[in-house]
């Protein structure tokens, strides 16, 4: 299949704007499956739970879902993309998968970085895998790469590609996505922003690098450090299916989960 990312940089709290943006970005993409970055249609940097509720929106009736709805059906394709999500009182840093037939799952991030714990309610559920065909797909958001227990639990639901929105300032998660996608032997799909946004003094710098990984920890295609840039390889998904490696070694069947969580239990009650 082909797959592909598009970093850009959306302007501050403009859903309708950002939606240009991405028709416009995306009009050569010709793959099955996209990934766009997170809060894609409303910014990162809002400034309060008010600039939240403003460009929050319910799946069911979202603008920016409704373009993405409209793009797939264009394209015959796939996207997963970032966006501010209503949901009653509550509003999360999600991201949907959405298919020509509409939105076809949804992932709240779990783990909140820095000011988003102000803005945002954590995520209620677990990392999810959805089948698209012949390809499962997982999603994670930005901040959630820290966690390896995230995307190990996405490639033990048998993901075969882990899409992931993010806004990255730190320099890290480039480099870590190639172990992640190492110790789980998947996909994976980076999809950064570029550019600057400030909030009360702190001005934050997005770093770009967009990656699409590959099960070999292969670094398929990177993104500019500051341009908006389409990206696109051609995968193999039956290579994340084998999780053998050359040596014969099984990396899921060979686990000792129950040692894991032995050594885990064991150093919380000595701390």
């Amino acid at each position: 299949m082909r797959v592909g990312l598009f970093q850009f940089h959306p302007v501050l709290g403009d859903i309708d704007k950002n939606c240009s943006l991405i028709i416009q970005g995306i009009k050569q993409f010709h793959g099955d499956l996209l990934v766009l970055p997170e809060l894609a249609f409303s910014g990162y940097a809002l400034k309060n739970r008010d600039a939240v509720n403003a460009v929050a929106e319910a799946p069911h009736q979202s603008r920016a879902l409704s373009c993405l709805q409209s793009l797939c059906q264009e394209k015959n394709c796939h996207i997963v993309a970032g966006f501010a999500e209503q949901n009653g009182e509550k509003t999360f840093n999600s991201s949907a998968l959405v298919g020509p037939n509409g939105v076809v799952s949804i992932y709240r991030k779990i783990h909140l970085f820095g000011f988003e714990q102000e803005l945002f309610s954590p995520g209620d559920g677990p990392p999810i895998v959805t089948n698209l065909g012949h390809t499962r797909v997982g999603m994670m958001i930005c901040f959630d790469w820290m966690f390896p227990e995230v995307a190990r639990t996405l490639a033990l639901d048998g993901a075969d590609i882990i899409a992931h929105p993010a806004n990255l300032v730190m320099p890290w998660c480039p480099q870590a996505m190639v172990t992640r996608c190492l110790e789980n032997h998947v996909y994976s799909i980076t999809a950064n922003r570029v550019g600057k946004e400030s909030r009360s003094s702190q001005e934050l710098h997005f770093i770009g690098q967009s990656r699409i990984i590959s099960p070999a920890g292969e670094v398929l295609g990177q993104g500019h450090d500051s341009a908006s840039q389409l990206l696109e390889v051609d995968i193999d998904v039956m290579e994340a299916r084998n999780k053998t490696l050359a040596s014969g070694n099984d990396l899921f069947s060979e686990r000792q989960p129950q040692l894991y969580s032995s050594k885990l239990h064991h150093q919380g009650n000595m701390s």
